[in-house]
């Protein structure tokens, strides 16, 4: 095995050469490169943090449409209630508006007496998300 032959040693080329006699540039560049690779991963993380964040703010925002949109029509089926009729159709119209105006849609709309269950979904960008909320008189409550 031959010893490993330094070129210039001006500093500007430095050669190895390997046992069968060729010769290859030394690794210089090297540190550019696992830079860079550093570099990249900690972008991608970063993305991959950005990405959660931003779902978890739809989740958030999706639950607070579910909110608004199940307590009017709560309040809609509490007064259809108190006047004797039929609470349903007026309830869940009035849940569907709401969840509209949070910029969310409403997939699904029960009412069980003065109790109101409420499903809507938000999308954002590429992210959508379904809520679910229920309201209603605390003695109506099941169980």
């Amino acid at each position: 095995m031959a010893a490993p032959r330094l070129g210039d040693l001006g500093g500007t080329r430095v050669a190895v050469t390997l046992a069968r006699g060729v010769r290859r540039p030394a690794d210089r560049g090297s540190a550019s490169i696992l830079t860079l690779a550093i570099v990249m991963v900690v972008v991608m993380l970063g993305a991959a943090i950005v990405a959660g964040a931003a779902a978890s703010a739809v989740r958030v925002a999706a639950q607070h449409a579910a909110d608004e949109a199940v307590l009017a029509g709560a309040h809609v089926a509490r007064g259809e209630r108190a006047l004797g009729r039929d609470p349903a159709a007026r309830a869940c119209s009035a849940a569907s508006a709401a969840a509209g105006d949070n910029g969310a849609r409403s997939r699904r709309c029960a009412v069980d007496g003065a109790v109101v269950t409420v499903e809507v979904s938000l999308r954002r960008g590429p992210v959508e998300v379904r809520a679910t909320a229920v309201a209603g008189p605390g003695h109506a409550a099941p169980g």
